[in-house]
């Protein structure tokens, strides 16, 4: 392919174009809640625009619509993790032996809404004789300024045709205030506004996800939250099972098995890259920190924290001197994983500040200073850069569990996708962060690539 999309699009844009395309693209940020919070009260508060890519990134059709068929298969894969208890407590218990199209369509809002609405419903009614109609509670982190990504989902509810009440709380000590267990485990949410409190049929964890969070009071809130009979979104156990551990012991061969029918287990394996354990007792743990110790084979790989998410990561020849300033038995909390190497296409990014942010900031990741030595209108060679994009895919589930602690699907779907796009010398992808920009695939045959 001579050209990208992209690049074919934006053949000799003058640069007054690129101005007007920018102006336009923060208004639709601005008036589309594309934006990070930022402001200690509620008296002084600002936005800034996330970053994002100017024009769409090529991306192969059949792999995204493969992304999105295993989807319902990793549903089902931590759907039933969540429910073997014995396996995932030995999991995390320490070392072990062993044709060319457009954009598509996404809308994350309409199903992740639909799902906390799906499972508001299976709650049933309201047990508690003062409660008329059972809420949906958000356990949320102080102070987030990623607000735009959580507050449409609340007013989804709340515009929900019947209208579902839903509030929020903050993880800690607001918990413990504001909630409590009735004599017959319902949780029940009181707020200074409310003449009586509302029962919760299902609390949405947007907090406790961080180490940093568990203080006294945010264990005992995360506590009593899981002794309710209020659907939990995730529950510990389903928290617990996005683990960087848990990942390593999913990859290790025949474990998949145990979850999963043979041909789906095989078709969730072809998305593994090779991970190993870093205990000092197991084979495959000594032959993770042999290749993480040595400069000529840890450049392969990135160091992960066994936590949920992303983030904390250490990569390639960084690797090495960061587990010598650690103590040698704090290594087993870390997994190891072969990097993957996505390619490299030319794009060009507008950052939270602009353009040309960065240029005197050495706190920015990159900058985005046009090439004095290009004469050419086209705006990929100017402003452009090499870039690396990353696919992700929203899934939603409810599922029961079995007398034999089997986890039963009773939902499970695709629930959009989140496609992201960073500087390829850039480690991290975090758009929150400032390190990558939302992005969107534009969809192209295989063969096009060729």
């Amino acid at each position: 392919m001579d050209e990208s999309p992209a690049e074919a699009f934006v053949h000799d844009v003058e640069e007054q174009q690129l101005a007007n395309l920018i102006f336009n693209t923060r208004d639709w940020q601005i008036t589309h809640g594309m934006l990070l919070k930022y402001g200690p009260d509620a008296d002084t508060v600002s936005s800034v625009p996330i970053g994002v890519s100017l024009f769409p990134t090529p991306f192969p059709r059949q792999l995204f619509e493969n992304a999105q068929k295993l989807q319902v298969y990793y549903n089902r894969l931590y759907a039933s993790v969540s429910e073997d208890e014995e396996w995932l407590y030995g999991a995390l218990r320490g070392p072990r032996s062993t044709s060319q199209d457009n954009l598509p369509a996404n809308d994350t809002i309409r199903p992740l809404a639909n799902a906390l609405c799906t499972a508001q419903k299976m709650y049933g009614s309201a047990r508690t004789e003062q409660c008329a109609t059972p809420g949906i509670l958000f356990v949320v982190q102080p102070w987030n300024i990623n607000i735009c990504d959580e507050r449409p989902l609340e007013y989804a509810l709340w515009n929900h045709n019947p209208s579902i009440p839903t509030y929020r709380v903050i993880f800690g000590e607001e918990v413990l205030a504001h909630t409590s267990l009735s004599a017959t485990r319902e949780l029940m949410y009181q707020s200074p506004s409310m003449s009586s409190p509302l029962e919760i049929a299902v609390v949405y964890m947007r907090a406790g996800y961080d180490l940093e969070e568990y203080t006294p009071s945010g264990y005992a809130a995360r506590l009593l939250i899981e002794k309710s009979r209020a659907i939990k979104c995730p529950s510990i156990l389903c928290h617990l099972a996005t683990f960087k551990k848990v990942q390593q012991e999913l990859a290790v061969p025949g474990v998949l098995e145990r979850f999963l029918r043979p041909r789906t287990a095989a078709a969730v394996a072809t998305t593994f890259m090779p991970m190993y354990p870093m205990d000092d007792s197991s084979s495959a743990g000594k032959d993770g920190r042999r290749l993480a110790c040595d400069a000529t084979t840890a450049a392969k790989y990135v160091l992960k924290p066994s936590l949920e998410g992303g983030g904390h990561n250490i990569y390639g020849l960084d690797i090495p001197s960061y587990l010598n300033s650690i103590p040698e038995t704090q290594w087993q909390n870390f997994i190891l994983m072969e990097r993957i190497n996505s390619p490299s296409q030319k794009s060009v990014l507008l950052p939270p500040r602009g353009m040309n942010s960065g240029a005197n900031d050495t706190s920015m990741p990159y900058t985005f200073q046009p090439d004095p030595t290009s004469t050419t209108k086209n705006l990929i060679d100017r402003f452009g850069q090499p870039t690396v994009s990353e696919l992700g895919i929203f899934g939603t589930c409810i599922w029961t569990r079995s007398g034999n602690r089997e986890a039963i699907m009773l939902e499970n779907s695709v629930a959009g996708w989140s496609f992201k796009t960073k500087p390829a010398n850039v480690n991290e992808m975090s758009v929150v962060k400032g390190y990558g920009c939302f992005d969107s695939p534009y969809l192209i045959d295989m063969d096009t690539l060729e």
